[in-house]
């Protein structure tokens, strides 16, 4: 592991090398040559044996720091990442152990693969928010009885004693899951989203009016063709693009996805310019 050394470089073909050479020497616009350069042409005409570019680069690094290893292309995947989840980890065990008053948000959603994902977020007190895990469950159930054992799976982990509230959508099988937790836990208190409830509001009072009901099934229309038509999209896409617009892009509407009528609406509005061309 300790490398190939400058002893052991080889010597590149020397046609090709001064043919490359003198080639920067008569562009004009090139860059003047510099030590580092040189220094591998010195190389390149004295060593003898060809191990390519490569071998001379871990030449030059070992002339200085002999004890230097250069990552390769498995140390970020195999190694950095591995230790940064490690440590993660380890320092949000730490916290949790000394918090009390803990709550347990619950969320699942599709992917567009069609994977199911359920992500369960500790809260503590200071209203900081940790992602305990994301687990899929595509090949579950999704049944009450189901969503109430994984969430009492992660609460006995942490500790029972800790939690004081499970907030969820109000999907039927969360809030039924959310009973079954609380009938048994009388601690642990069922709790909704507001921002799911707030979503349901917007959206009731939007289709009790027909202008706004007329209005936000329209746009949806609008969203779904353009998902609908590869061609149509790629051309709006374009013009995303050329007119530069931030965050671009039609966002469709869920009666259970909190903002999702407003960003739905103001999608269309931000992109009239590329919608009119």
């Amino acid at each position: 592991n300790s490398g190939p050394s400058v002893a052991n470089l080889s010597e590149v073909d020397t046609k090709e090398l001064d043919h490359v050479v003198q080639t920067n020497k008569k562009n004009k616009r090139g860059q003047p040559k510099n030590p580092l350069w040189n220094y591998f042409v010195e190389i390149n005409h004295q060593e003898s044996g060809h191990k390519g570019w490569k071998s001379i680069f871990f030449g030059f690094l070992l002339k200085f720091i002999h004890s230097y290893k250069p990552p390769n292309r498995k140390t970020l995947s195999n190694n950095w990442l591995n230790y940064e989840t490690a440590r993660i980890t380890i320092a949000i065990k730490k916290e949790l152990e000394n918090e009390n008053n803990l709550t347990l948000a619950l969320d699942s959603w599709t992917s567009n693969c069609g994977h199911s994902y359920f992500a369960f977020i500790i809260i503590i007190s200071n209203k900081k928010q940790y992602v305990y895990s994301i687990k899929n469950y595509s090949i579950n159930s999704h049944t009450a009885i189901f969503t109430a054992d994984e969430i009492e799976k992660v609460l006995i982990n942490i500790g029972i004693d800790k939690f004081g509230a499970v907030v969820s959508d109000s999907a039927f099988a969360m809030s039924l899951a959310k009973q079954y937790i609380s009938n048994k836990y009388s601690k642990i208190l069922p709790v909704q989203c507001i921002a799911h409830h707030i979503q349901l509001i917007c959206s009731d009072i939007i289709c009790k009016t027909s202008f706004g009901k007329k209005v936000l099934q329209q746009c949806q229309s609008f969203v779904i063709y353009f998902h609908a038509s590869y061609q149509s999209g790629t051309i709006l896409r374009n013009e995303i693009i050329n007119f530069m617009i931030n965050k671009g892009g039609l966002k469709s509407s869920d009666c259970s996805r909190w903002s999702s009528a407003y960003d739905c609406v103001q999608s269309v509005l931000n992109l009239e310019n590329c919608i009119k061309q």
